[in-house]
């Protein structure tokens, strides 16, 4: 950001407005502006080698050089004075002819100010110019002195007098004052100098009766050090006023202070008798600016009071001259909207009517303001774009902090007018101190929503006052020193999602090159934490619209029927390529209307490494489509359905395409049905028809009619199904099984919008599941999960909205068994220690397997026990985590059986407490402690036999008619025991 100082000589001149504006002298009041006081006055020149500041004291500023004699005076005009000699030896100066200059300045810098152009003329008094011509040229002789007058104007042009006399100019010591002047009697006075004055010098007494509003001069007649002059008589009760003067110059009129070499101090006298005067002396208001303006002669007061004070009741204090009276009188309120007048009677009851207008100051105003920075930029929509701003007022702005009362704002508009025209304008923060200004920053890149050229300015006010405008950046606003900026806004041609800071899409931040619009080409890559969403107050535009995808996954967008698209859109799925006769397949879905299915998805004609299918609920078949010939199948979807899955699988691995509008409202399937003749009765594949992922059933928007509550996915890497419970994850353009619960009965669902969401996760896993167990195929990297959960709600039969059937993959079959039903999401109101549940396993192609328990959300005390009926092992998953088998082709399906120990659980029966035996074909059991629980009798096979509930028996006796080798498992709560037993 460009920093702008201003430089000292600003300074000093916004010093000198205020003291323009503030100051007022004593004896003839007068404003005015003057030079710097701190560094005065200086006049090098070739008399002192132009040494600068001046090292010869006569010319030096007695506020800048130790002892320097170039005074201010501030009585009457302000000026700055210096006397000096000069004299071959001993002297100040030496004389001859010289050049020199009247300057102004800093130690470091004493030259910035000049006064020029001038040949001095003695006794007269001269008009020099500022910062312009040549140098002053002067002629100043031996044995001479020299009264130097320099009227300080401030910085710029004015004048001087050189008064030239043949001695030391004498001090005016005492003026007399005359007692009882009678009226109309003139009165002499008296002047005493210090000595004997030079010839050339002369002496004048001015006098007034009127507060100095007119004046009379007269001269003294000298003799010696002293002298006479005579004031004229006046009239009864009149107040005289008078002072002596000494100068060179004769007859003088005007400018007797410049003219002034040695003056006395004033004196006074009343003339005897009643007094005619009717002056009003001073006129005060609390809220006044400064002293009032009292003219005698026209008989007004005129008075400034501060910005913003009401003029309708006012309360001066008035003093009026001596015996004199007024009316109304001193400290009665009055409205001083418009002009009043006063009548003063005087001690001799003469009468002056005196006019009184009170006027309010100009309001608070900033010496200057300027639009600091930049000059111009070009920016995206929603872009950063800071704006600077810097203003000066003396005594407010260079205090540390924000100066009181200062307020700024950043006005933009698409005119390049005035500002003070504009409608737009907000409120600009504090940003800190450049030098002596405030200074302000905003973002206006925040503040405009549209494209376009747009035209910036500042504005500040003061407090209440008026707004003043900067531009940039040398001051106020002119519109063409010191001007608007510029800034053009435009949309990106191309622009690709980072998600950098959120998923609002309207957020510049979240955009590798600035937020996009109708002519921007947006890409949504794959693999990120944020993706975009829109809505119905963030809404969107651009031109080409492509979703990516690839191996580490694929990009995803909300809402993007707030998107206006004017290109097209390409939505991308990559596929990864088939490793073997099982692994490869997906399940896939279009997120968009009416995507042709050739040549995109399926080669024309088709190719070889390219399977794609549907499935038919009522045939309980994978619709192909090709033909055995290898040709096209006519009868085969020639474009997508939306809200239908599909599977596919690629010999190579290729990133699909979707082109078109994507969805956005609801999806509708109905009609899916359950025909129970078929093996996989009640399956219909459906798809996720949005291009994000779909929280499935998780509101009653989905209107599940005779739908199971459970859906299922494919697992490309464990070749399974997978369940999906309520609230679990659909990912984007993936297919899903749903089945309808009643036979012969048609169902239906709805796919809700409203369910879209942002996620990479393949599918939910949820917090209500008890117990995860997977069964591995080691040989080919299949796996099947079995998954129990528990719910209050549940019973321990089939219930839809809670269980799901089984549905098999390419890897073994692996489930839990209640009653008739297979299924892989078992929920049971309860479980504890007394409970078993029976699980179904049935190989592939492999032999070698384990079952693993992937996680157990039990109670703290419960540990899950996995018994193998075929090899009577019992293992604590809950410690050893995996159990390693093989299995042969014939194996009983519900081989397994899982139970639950707890702490209290009683152990392993001991053996001196039973006895298993068999005896002529009749298996006895006999025990010490009565048995509750049941009595498993299961084949080498793994195959439950027989079994026998137990209610505190002490002996069982079961017949055993045909020869073999059975496992016999006692499941009590007194404990429990696995023996082998053979019948022959």
């Amino acid at each position: 950001m460009k920093t702008f100082y201003k430089s000292k000589l600003l300074l000093q001149c916004f010093a000198i407005l205020v003291l323009f504006f503030s100051g007022v002298f004593a004896g003839e009041s007068s404003a005015f502006a003057d030079i710097w006081q701190p560094e005065g006055l200086n006049m090098p020149g070739g008399w002192n080698g132009w040494a600068n500041p001046p090292s010869t004291l006569a010319l030096a500023s007695y506020t800048q050089v130790s002892g320097g004699r170039v005074t201010k005076i501030l009585t009457g005009t302000p000026r700055w004075q210096t006397i000096f000699s000069v004299a071959a030896t001993g002297g100040d100066l030496v004389g001859g002819s010289y050049a020199f200059v009247f300057s102004s300045g800093p130690s470091n810098s004493p030259w910035n100010n000049t006064w020029k152009g001038t040949n001095v003329s003695m006794n007269t008094l001269q008009g020099y110019t500022f910062q312009n011509g040549a140098d002053n040229q002067i002629t100043v002789t031996n044995g001479k002195w020299y009264t130097m007058n320099w009227q300080d104007n401030g910085y710029a042009s004015t004048r001087a007098i050189f008064m030239e006399t043949s001695a030391s100019p004498v001090a005016l010591s005492s003026l007399s004052v005359p007692s009882s002047v009678p009226a109309n009697a003139a009165a002499v006075i008296t002047l005493t100098s210090s000595a004997a004055p030079a010839a050339e010098e002369i002496f004048y007494l001015r006098y007034t009766t009127n507060n100095w509003a007119t004046s009379g001069l007269t001269t003294f007649s000298m003799s010696g050090n002293s002298g006479t002059a005579t004031i004229p008589g006046q009239s009864p009760g009149a107040e005289v006023k008078y002072y002596a003067f000494s100068s060179t110059v004769s007859g003088i009129t005007s400018d007797f202070d410049l003219y002034t070499i040695k003056s006395s101090s004033s004196s006074s006298y009343t003339v005897n008798g009643l007094s005619t005067q009717a002056e009003i002396l001073t006129f005060t208001l609390p809220e006044q600016t400064g002293a009032a303006s009292i003219n005698t002669l026209a008989a007004t007061v005129n008075i400034e009071v501060a910005y913003g004070t009401s003029l309708t009741a006012l309360t001066p204090a008035i003093t009026v001259s001596a015996g004199a009276g007024i009316n109304p009188a001193s400290g009665v309120s009055r409205d001083f909207t418009s002009s009043v007048t006063y009548t003063v009677t005087s001690e001799a009851s003469t009468q002056k009517v005196w006019t009184v207008t009170v006027t309010t100051a100009a309001p608070p105003s900033f010496d200057w303001a300027n639009l600091q920075w930049p000059p111009n930029g070009n920016i995206q929509p929603g872009q950063e774009f800071f704006v600077y701003a810097q203003a000066f007022e003396g005594g407010v702005t260079n205090s540390p902090g924000q100066g009181s009362g200062v307020q700024a704002w950043i006005g933009y508009s698409t005119e390049n007018t005035n500002p003070n025209t504009w409608t737009h304008w907000v409120a600009a923060p504090y940003f800190g101190e450049s030098g002596n200004n405030d200074e302000f920053r905003l973002n206006l890149g925040a503040e405009i929503s549209g494209t376009g050229t747009y035209y910036y300015a500042s504005r500040f006010q003061l407090g209440t006052s008026p707004y003043q405008y900067g531009g940039f950046n040398g001051g106020f606003w002119d519109g063409t020193t010191n001007v608007s900026g510029v800034l053009t806004i435009a949309y990106p041609a191309t622009s690709t999602w980072t998600g950098a800071v959120s998923d609002d899409w309207t957020v510049a931040g979240n955009w590798s090159n600035g937020l996009p619009g109708s002519i921007t080409d947006v890409t949504i890559p794959a693999g990120l934490v944020n993706y975009p969403t829109l809505s119905a107050i963030k809404t969107g535009s651009c031109h080409n619209f492509t979703i990516q995808s690839n191996a580490t996954g694929t990009g995803s967008i909300l809402g993007n029927e707030y998107l206006t698209i004017s290109g097209t859109v390409s939505i991308e799925r990559y596929i990864g390529a088939w490793g073997d006769a099982i692994h490869g397949w997906h399940l896939l879905s279009s997120p968009v209307t009416s995507q042709a299915i050739q040549p995109g998805f399926v080669s024309n004609p088709p190719l070889a490494g390219e399977d794609f299918y549907s499935w038919s609920e009522s045939t309980n078949n994978w619709i192909n489509c090709k033909l055995f010939s290898g040709t096209w199948n006519p009868e085969f979807d020639n474009t997508f359905t939306s809200g239908k899955g599909y599977l596919v699988a690629y010999q190579n691995a290729s990133t699909k395409s979707f082109s078109g509008t994507p969805a956005s409202v609801d999806v509708s399937m109905g009609s899916l049905s359950n025909n129970t003749s078929n093996a996989n009765h009640g399956w219909n594949l459906l798809g996720n028809p949005f291009a994000s992922a779909l929280k499935w059933n998780d509101s009653p928007s989905w209107s599940l009619s005779h739908i199971a509550a459970t859906a299922k996915v494919w697992d490309e890497a464990s070749a399974s199904y997978a369940d999906v419970s309520p609230n679990g994850i659909i990912p984007a353009m993936n297919g899903f099984m749903v089945q309808v619960t009643n036979p012969n009965t048609s169902g239906s669902l709805n796919i809700p919008a409203a369910s879209r969401l942002h996620s990479s996760q393949s599918w939910y896993k949820n917090s209500e599941d008890a117990i995860t167990l997977i069964a591995h195929d080691l040989e080919n990297n299949t796996a099947q999960k079995s998954i129990i959960k528990i719910n209050e709600q549940a019973t321990a039969g089939f219930d839809s909205q809670y269980d799901s059937h089984f549905l098999a993959g390419y890897a073994p079959k692996f489930y839990s068994v209640q009653g008739n039903e297979n299924l892989s999401t078992n929920t049971l109101p309860a479980i504890s220690d007394i409970s078993s549940i029976n699980l179904g396993f049935v190989k592939n192609e492999a032999s070698s397997f384990s079952i693993e328990l992937l996680s157990a959300n039990l109670a703290s005390n419960l540990t899950v026990i996995l018994s193998d009926k075929k090899t009577g092992t019992v293992t604590n998953l809950s410690e050893v985590k995996q159990y390693s088998f093989t299995s042969e082709d014939g194996d009983a399906s519900d081989r397994f059986s899982l139970s639950f120990k707890s702490a209290n659980s009683v152990n392993e029966l001991k053996a001196s407490d039973y006895s298993v035996y068999v005896s002529n074909q009749i298996l006895n059991i006999s025990s010490k402690l009565p048995l509750t629980g049941t009595l498993y009798i299961s084949d080498m096979m793994g195959r439950t036999i027989n079994s026998v509930t137990l209610v505190s028996s002490n002996s069982v006796r079961i017949p055993m008619t045909y020869p073999g080798v059975y496992i016999v498992s006692i499941r009590s709560t007194q404990g429990v025991a696995n023996q082998k037993v053979v019948v022959r």
